[in-house]
């Protein structure tokens, strides 16, 4: 009897909702896939994930090296160091803009989004070169191509770890490739990220493969609907969006006025 083929090795990032969830079950789903599958809390993990056949749930804060550093020896220890694909989706964004949002809290986006990211690719990147073949797949936004009004901090992080992969791609290509899916929908980025790990391991010809893979009508739509720069004042926005910018700035406008207003009139009553 033939010996079964070994399976491949995926491990994903920000498993325990959303779009890490969804690629999770997708490679499960799709067989000949050992899934390590990781988050901050593994109890916290649903049913749905854990009771799919060759689905490891591992505890991975991508913020600390250490923790990083304990997946990688759990693969070299139960996978012979094997790692065919990584999968950053971990990430998170606090609304408002850079005047308003706490350094801390800005900070704390970066290490995760950023810096996460270069944590778990610094660290997996020698088990790939050592079997000379692999390949990562960031979880990247449209937010990190085009700017979204009161999205300061996501934004920025978005389009950093998007330069820094886009510069990396020069110094693994054409043995490893970066994919950069750009969509809304958890379930259509996972199956494009199957798919486009699937075919790059399957003998592909990595430097025929786009750099970005967007994901469908999704993306395409948020993409269209960029606007003209509305009056000089940003970058390529969303009219909608720039609509809502401009009566909140209004509105601030006309309290300022009123309470400046205000002020001239009780300084009037004193004078008297």
């Amino acid at each position: 009897m033939a010996t079964p083929p070994e399976p491949r090795v995926v491990l994903l990032t920000g498993c325990s909702t959303g779009i890490g969830l969804a690629a999770a079950m997708a490679f499960a789903s799709a067989g000949g896939w050992a899934t390590l599958a990781t988050m901050r809390s593994p109890d916290a993990a649903p049913a749905a994930l854990t009771t799919l056949p060759g689905v490891e749930v591992l505890s991975l804060d991508v913020t600390s090296e250490a923790s990083v550093e304990a997946v990688m020896e759990h693969v070299r220890r139960a996978h012979g160091g094997r790692l065919d694909v990584v999968v950053n989706n971990a990430g998170y964004g606090v609304p408002g803009s850079i005047e308003t949002v706490p350094l801390a809290a800005a900070q704390d986006v970066f290490d995760v989004n950023v810096w996460g990211s270069v944590r778990v690719l610094r660290a997996a990147l020698p088990l790939m070169r050592a079997r000379g073949e692999g390949v990562v797949v960031q979880v990247s936004s449209t937010s990190g191509t085009r700017a979204v009004p009161f999205s300061d901090v996501y934004c920025g992080s978005k389009f950093a770890i998007e330069g820094m992969l886009e510069s990396l791609r020069y110094a693994l290509a054409p043995d490893e490739r970066m994919v950069a899916p750009e969509a809304q929908d958890a379930a259509e980025v996972a199956a494009v990220i199957v798919r486009a790990a699937t075919d790059r391991l399957g003998g592909g010809d990595p430097s025929a493969a786009p750099f970005r893979v967007g994901t469908g009508d999704a993306a395409s739509a948020v993409l269209a609907a960029v606007r003209r720069d509305v009056d000089g004042r940003s970058g390529p926005v969303y009219e909608a969006q720039w609509s809502k910018v401009h009566a909140e700035v209004r509105r601030v406008d006309a309290e300022v006025a009123a309470a400046n207003a205000a002020v001239a009139s009780e300084a009037s009553t004193a004078g008297e």
